[in-house]
This record gives C-alpha cells, structure tokens and sequence, in this order.
C-alpha cells in the first residue's frame, strides 16, 4: 500500500490505531479550487482500493487551507473551501470509485489544524490538504441484560379496623 501511494504530495501514517493518508491540494485541485483534477481522480481510485481493504470502518475527509484568506463570492473565507474540497473528495470516492456513502463523512478544518508552519512558502503548502481517515473499530461496551420486568405486587389485605366496643353508645 504504501509502495504504491506513498509520494511526496501523499504521505501514509498510522496513530492510536488510525490510518491517515494526506494528500497535498496541488494533486488534486488547482489553487482556490475545489474541482477535482484528472490526476486527482486516479489517486482517489488508487485510495479507493485502500479503504477497500477495511470493510465497515468508518471514514472521514478532512480538508484543510493555509491561513491565507480566500474570500471570493464562492468561498468567503477556508472554511468553505475546505468543506467544498471534503464534499468533492467525498462525492467522488461515492460516485466514481463506489465507496459506501454509509462509511464517509465530510470534515472542513479550514486553516486551524496546520501541520507546518505558515509563515513560510513551504509551510503553507503542507498545510492545503485533504487527509482521509480510516477510523478504528469501533468496540462497544456490552449491555447488561434487560431486566425483567417488576413482578405485579402482591395484593394487599384489608384489616378490619379497631374493633369496635360492643357497649359503646351510638354517637349523637
């Protein structure tokens, strides 16, 4: 797997039992852009395959900017060019690559989860990408067995009152 995706634009980690493949935005989409390229589409197949390989976890598409502003009529700050870039790699892994929609979720970072420093060229670079993330298993804590229900309660016998004085007047 990594033979066959690692590159220098996409990088392959494994933490806490996640596996995180980041892509750089220039492989994918052009600056500013959230429309995948023809290059961008081979590498989503080849990821395609990859998460193939872990039926029933769940997966999520992270995009993330740099911290320079965007603002234009279509993405009025990174926010929404990192969730349009999620929702395109998203779209395509459902559409084109036959992913299960069930497993994807679409995630918009914008700017705040930078992994390099963006004061420089290069470190903002770093910083414009989309990282798929296969979740681990999920393991739930087991129920503990239903309780039955409460048992209907047991009648109640009446006791007769105080008894009463046989020699006692009748009350006015």
């Amino acid at each position: 797997m990594r033979a066959a995706l690692a590159t220098k634009d996409i990088t392959i980690s494994e933490l806490e039992g996640k596996l995180t493949l980041s892509i750089l935005d220039r492989i994918l989409f052009d600056s500013g852009k959230a429309i995948i390229k023809p290059e961008g589409e081979e590498v989503l197949r080849k990821i395609a395959t990859v998460l193939d390989q872990f039926p029933g976890r769940q997966i999520h598409v992270t995009g993330h900017t740099d911290n320079v502003p965007i603002r234009t009529s279509q993405f009025p700050s990174n926010w929404e060019l990192s969730a349009a870039r999620a929702l395109a790699a998203v779209r395509f892994l459902v559409e084109q690559a036959g992913t299960d929609p069930k497993r994807l979720a679409a995630v918009a970072n914008g700017e705040f989860q930078p992994i390099a420093d963006n004061a420089t060229a290069e470190g903002r670079a770093s910083n414009r990408r989309i990282a798929i993330v296969v979740l681990p298993e999920v393991f739930r804590l087991p129920q503990p067995p239903a309780e039955p229900p409460p048992a209907a309660p047991e009648p109640v016998e009446e006791s007769p009152g105080p008894a009463a004085e046989p020699d006692a007047p009748d009350a006015p």
